[in-house]
């Protein structure tokens, strides 16, 4: 099975924090803005892109609304997701640990909507850890997810592949 694609904003970027790991190792936080085509879980591989605003390229006429566009970018990050961690009401991260030997990120934590079935998909253990931990966290800010986002792909040398539209699904470059 191909690895899930997320696409997500770049928040932070941090040390790793780990004496097995070259001192250059980097865990980069992300913030998932289009909705994964599948709910994330524990277990599952995934790909994530980083996307830079793109909308000073297509310019329009002043007062009109214009399409949010993105560059999807590879960050190199691909692998794993080995657990669930609370941020705050509405707001569930993952840790994923990256297979890529050639990244300097060791770890990625990604931060999604908390939409049960829609973006994602816990166990009953991870509903219960949930539920005790966020308890005792105040609300945080929330993720706002981009609908009808226009994303152009990018591979790793530079060159546009392909320009999509995304609805509520995301799609695969």
């Amino acid at each position: 099975m191909p690895p899930t694609t997320i696409l997500a904003r770049e928040r932070s970027v941090g040390p790793a924090g780990d004496l097995t790991y070259p001192a250059t190792a980097m865990t980069v936080q992300y913030e998932v803005v289009i909705p994964p085509r599948t709910p994330l879980h524990t277990g599952q591989q995934v790909r994530i892109y980083t996307l830079r605003p793109c909308n000073y390229l297509f310019p329009t006429d002043e007062g009109e609304p214009q399409t949010p566009r993105f560059m999807a970018e590879e960050t190199g990050v691909e692998g794993r997701i080995a657990m669930v961690q609370a941020r705050g009401r509405g707001v569930t991260e993952f840790v994923v640990t990256n297979e890529n030997i050639k990244s300097q990120t060791t770890k990625a934590i990604v931060a999604v909507q908390h939409t049960a079935g829609a973006y994602v998909k816990l166990t009953m253990g991870e509903h219960l850890l949930l539920a005790v931990t966020r308890r005792k966290q105040p609300t945080v800010d929330s993720i706002p997810m981009e609908r009808g986002a226009i994303v152009m792909w990018r591979n790793g040398e530079g060159q546009q592949k392909a320009c999509h539209e995304c609805g509520a699904k995301s799609v695969e470059p």
